[in-house]
């Protein structure tokens, strides 16, 4: 049930968005950077610099440290079967 209510919650919220988005084109470059630029941030002040899995490969993909072509492919396998044990449950 809580589930259920999530997702409902979930989507109603994604299209509110979405109608947004399409009325202001400059959010698709302003939101983007705002949630990078936050992730930036709360890695380097508020958890001292330590690295998670997923943050990491974000910005050494920005920082130009890490080029993988395996990289991106692996992280969408990775996210898609984590969403199939979700949704398995």
């Amino acid at each position: 049930m809580v589930a259920d209510t999530l997702k409902v919650i979930t989507e109603h919220y994604e299209e509110a968005f979405l109608e947004n988005l399409w009325h202001n084109r400059y959010l698709v470059f302003i939101i983007p950077l705002t949630g990078l630029t936050t992730i930036h941030l709360l890695r380097r002040f508020l958890f001292g610099g330590k690295a998670n899995k997923g943050i990491k490969e974000v910005l050494d993909t920005i920082n130009k440290n890490a080029h993988t072509l395996f990289g991106v492919p692996d992280q969408m396998r990775t996210v898609f079967q984590e969403v199939l044990r979700l949704a398995a449950k």
